[in-house]
């Protein structure tokens, strides 16, 4: 039997921040022999015994810890989640069990990063006590006691409605007590601990992008099929971001890296499986020293291999658009009950009815992509559960957006000249009502900010 191993993506150093811009034709053409179909017999090289270990290898790599990092002078925020894959694999919903733990734990390590930056926390806790003595009763079952001496004139009737009542605080009592007995049961102690704890944060997490992605099995889950995201942000970083829906927001070069195809290539050498282990934003540095920002998606195979690549293709455009800038909402509530009684008869009982309460919202704005292109599209099967997916991966660069830009105008142009001539219909999408305007900075970037990698 062929022996299902634990692969990982972990862009270290020059993939994990600079974009770089490529042309449109050379990215266009890349070679995708190098990305061939995943085998199952784990023939990879970055092979780590748990999710837990691939996270801690990268941060070595890296220098940085969980939390806050300072990197050039530079605030540098890394966070992480993980969930487990509660799907058999043969499952035909196993992709979307997969997509969701990935957006949970993306999800829950953007919170994570919101809340490093601040949180407001209120509490409220309170402990009662009540003691009685001989026959007193509680005040919840006094009117109950009253009821005792009607009970010796109508023993039937006020049987019954005392041990109604008995029964609410001692599911287990027996009706067949004599009065004494019933007036034994009365309750002596009464304690109850309440507390209530309240966790507010938020962040406009502008840049921030998922740096490295562990999948495979957990020890902290006993072995399951997990999912682990960690989650990175820096000034830098966000300035990247606001550069997308900035056409007049130049950044500055960083010192150039190999360009993007051959960067894919070297993480094909490094583990052929590589794209069927990504998801989400990742940012690089190509070979000009200019910053690229791609989004992966992941779509189930189905019988039209075009259908599939739009869909995949829309899931990426969608890692773009996070990436740009996420509202972060992070709600945890924590309520705890627990009551415990003693009877008189030696008898006790306890009652615990905490919960908790952990909520994630995340909100996006609309906005319009310009330079976005396919630069990677995989079709296979994932090497651990067998279940078949399309993979696209989506490029911007800030070349390709003045490139677009430049392209669209003259497209218009060309447009008008034929209009004039009658020769292009109308499209109900060209009503200006129904356009995407630029998302801009809508919310305001909330205190707080991490980088990673060398070049941030």
């Amino acid at each position: 039997m062929i022996q299902k191993i634990f692969a990982v993506l972990s862009l270290s150093a020059n993939f994990c921040l600079m974009p770089t811009a490529l042309s449109f034709a050379q990215e266009q053409d890349i070679d995708m022999s190098v990305l061939q179909k995943p085998d199952i017999s784990g023939a990879t090289k970055d092979v780590q015994p748990s999710v837990e270990a691939c996270w801690e290898k990268w941060k070595n790599q890296e220098g940085l810890k969980e939390g806050k990092n300072e990197r050039s002078g530079h605030l540098v925020l890394l966070s992480y989640s993980q969930e487990s894959i509660n799907q058999e694999l043969e499952a035909a919903s196993w992709l979307t069990a997969r997509k969701l733990a990935f957006e949970t734990a993306e999800l829950n390590a953007r919170a994570q990063l919101a809340g490093t930056m601040a949180s407001e926390i209120k509490s409220d806790r309170s402990v009662a006590q009540r003691m009685f003595g001989g026959d007193d009763a509680a005040p919840a079952l006094e009117n109950t006691v009253k009821q005792l001496s009607i009970a010796e004139k109508t023993q039937v009737l006020a049987g019954k409605v005392l041990d109604n009542e008995i029964s609410k605080y001692a599911p287990d009592w027996n009706n067949a007590a004599s009065t004494q007995q019933k007036r034994e049961a009365v309750v002596k102690l009464q304690a109850k601990l309440q507390e209530d704890i309240a966790a507010h944060s938020e962040l406009y997490a502008a840049g921030a992008f998922t740096v490295a992605q562990c999948e495979g099995q957990s020890t902290s889950e006993g072995g399951k099929y997990s999912v682990l995201v960690g989650l990175i942000w820096s000034p830098k970083l966000a300035k990247i971001a606001e550069a997308i829906w900035n056409p007049s927001l130049k950044l500055s070069p960083e010192p150039p890296q190999h360009s993007l195809s051959e960067q894919f290539a070297a993480f094909a050498d490094e583990n052929p499986n590589w794209l069927a282990y990504t998801m989400g934003a990742r940012v690089f540095t190509d070979e000009m020293g200019e910053h690229v920002v791609v989004g992966f998606g992941v779509a189930p195979q189905s019988s039209m291999m075009s259908v599939d690549k739009r869909r995949a293709g829309l899931e990426a455009l969608a890692a773009i658009q996070r990436f740009v800038g996420e509202k972060v909402e992070a709600n945890s509530e924590e309520n705890e009950r627990f009551e415990r009684r003693e009877y008189t008869n030696g008898e006790s009982s306890s009652f615990d009815t905490s919960a908790f309460i952990n909520n994630v919202k995340a909100r996006s704005q609309d906005m319009k992509l310009a330079g976005v292109a396919e630069v990677a599209s995989w079709r296979g099967t994932h090497p651990w559960s067998n279940a078949k997916m399309q993979v696209v991966a989506m490029a911007w660069t800030p070349k390709w957006s003045v490139d677009s830009v430049q392209a669209a105008a003259m497209m218009q142009t060309i447009e008008k000249r034929m209009n004039g001539q009658g020769a292009v219909p109308v499209s109900s999408s060209a009503d200006p009502k129904k356009r995407y305007k630029g998302s801009g900075s809508a919310v305001p970037a909330h205190t707080g900010a991490a980088s990673s990698t060398h070049d941030f």
